[in-house]
């Protein structure tokens, strides 16, 4: 993300204080199990986040926004990708079906890559 922000031209100081909000955070994964009306909290340990933006922050969605509106211009070639807030949906046609598998395929896999790589 941070490299991505210097591509938009946020530099000096202002990239400097994304860097600090960004760096140094943790998560963890929380499940709730119910077995006859017990419920039961069950938690990871803390991780450190090397990739994403904070949820629940003010900033969150306008970050992932930045994050990854490039993902549009990726697969412009072999389908519609349609974002809103943090979901992203794939619009992919054609006449014959084994082209359209095919062309499944592609997107899926362009998508998994850039998901890998962001």
């Amino acid at each position: 993300l941070l490299n991505k922000l210097l591509t938009l031209g946020i530099r000096g100081t202002a990239h400097q204080w994304f860097h600090s909000y960004l760096n140094g955070r943790t998560q963890i994964t929380e499940i709730t199990q119910v077995t006859n009306k017990i419920s039961r909290k069950y938690r990871s340990t803390h991780t450190q986040t090397t990739r994403g933006v904070p949820q629940g922050s003010l900033l969150g969605p306008l970050l992932f926004i930045l994050y990854t509106n490039d993902i549009v211009s990726t697969l412009q070639e072999i389908c519609d990708a349609f974002l809103y807030a943090d979901d992203t949906a794939l619009v992919i046609s054609h006449k014959d079906i084994k082209e359209l598998e095919i062309n499944a395929y592609i997107a899926a896999s362009i998508a998994k890559q850039y998901s890998q790589e962001n």
